[in-house]
């Protein structure tokens, strides 16, 4: 009961939030100044963390709990994967970096669970793009027969080898996101080890 409560009263003003920004930006009468729109954009940018940050935290409690309830459908994955692209393009665009979508060959309807499938995605992108200084992320799709393949890839400098092994677990922070005081809970790998 008190999960749902406190989701609906964070998630409820900042999707508010959310909308009333993007409508802002979109309905503007005239162009808005640069430094207006600089203003706007940075806003929404830090809604659009604070939501995942909320989002995560939900997650990770409702793990914790053993209250994850899990909805099975068919889903369209390059729809799927296409909104999580749009979805943390400001955020690429902010650091001057390529957000793009690769899909080799068909890419198929699945049966999975669409919100773990989205916030696992979600999480890697948003990881990918807070470590990646120049260059691009990707997130690419390759359907084999019937295998499939969605992997998540940068041209970041990748994870220390002494801190893969713990970086899955709850609160924990690799080196570079330490000595760099990179944003973030320590919660995103865990979520997407614990909905994998």
């Amino acid at each position: 009961h008190f999960l749902r409560l406190v989701s609906h009263e964070l998630r409820t003003p900042l999707t508010t939030l959310n909308l009333r920004l993007q409508r802002l930006s979109r309905d503007a009468e005239h162009p808005l100044p640069a430094h207006q729109r600089q203003i706007l954009r940075r806003g929404s940018l830090a809604a659009t963390r604070l939501t995942g940050l909320v989002e995560v935290l939900l997650h990770q409690a409702q793990i914790a709990s053993g209250r994850l309830a899990v909805e099975v459908e068919d889903v369209d994955l390059d729809a799927l994967v296409r909104k999580v692209v749009e979805q943390h393009r400001p955020q690429a665009e902010d650091k001057g970096l390529a957000l793009r979508l690769r899909a080799r060959g068909h890419v198929p309807w699945v049966e999975t669970e669409p919100r773990f499938l989205r916030l696992i995605l979600s999480n890697l992108v948003g990881n990918a793009i807070k470590f990646t200084a120049a260059g691009a992320v990707e997130i690419a799709i390759e359907s084999r027969g019937e295998e499939l393949r969605v992997a998540v890839v940068d041209s970041g400098p990748g994870i220390a080898t002494e801190d893969q092994a713990r970086l899955f677990e709850p609160f924990e922070r690799g080196t570079r996101a330490a000595e760099q005081f990179v944003p973030g809970l320590g919660l995103g790998l865990a979520v997407v080890r614990d909905l994998a």
